[in-house]
């Protein structure tokens, strides 16, 4: 783990901060509410990317990584449901 240099501030994450009161460094930013993570409490999901392809959209074969945090990944699951 690398120092920090003097002056530079550290960003943390905002679950680690309101549910147990510790600063962890953030990894990944949320991608619907825009809240700093750590690797613990970023959930990475599966995103299907659409391109439009003549008078259609064709789904790509490979999809994309969302990041979320876990109160609107939980959001996302309910809606899904």
């Amino acid at each position: 783990m690398s120092a920090i240099e003097p002056g530079r501030r550290t960003v943390h994450c905002y679950d680690c901060h309101s549910l147990e009161g510790t600063a962890t460094p953030v990894l990944a930013t949320c991608v619907h509410c825009g809240a700093g993570l750590c690797a613990a409490h970023a959930n990475a999901t599966p995103h299907s990317v659409h391109r439009v392809t003549g008078t259609g959209t064709a789904l790509q074969p490979t999809a994309a990584r969302r990041i979320l945090c876990t109160t609107c990944h939980k959001a996302q699951s309910h809606q899904l449901s």
